[in-house]
């Protein structure tokens, strides 16, 4: 049991460590987005704005991504 509830808060605690760095980054990626994507607006299909939900979900779905990633399973 003890292992039970070890594992369910280490998940919950990665649930919610996923959330904050795409609350964060999120957030920063809506303030630079603009900028970041002016020069290349042209030549791309990357939308000229985004709102903050969608740029955070962005972030959220790539911090799955890269965490996903970075496991070791042998």
């Amino acid at each position: 049991m003890e292992d039970f509830v070890k594992g369910v808060m280490l998940t919950i605690g990665g649930i919610f460590l996923i959330a904050a760095v795409a609350f964060l980054s999120g957030t920063i990626l809506f303030w630079i987005w603009p900028i970041a994507v002016e020069p290349f607006h042209a030549l791309t299909w990357l939308p000229q704005e985004l709102s903050w939900f969608q740029s955070v979900c962005l972030t959220w779905v790539f911090s799955i991504l890269v965490k996903s990633s970075n496991t070791n399973n042998k």
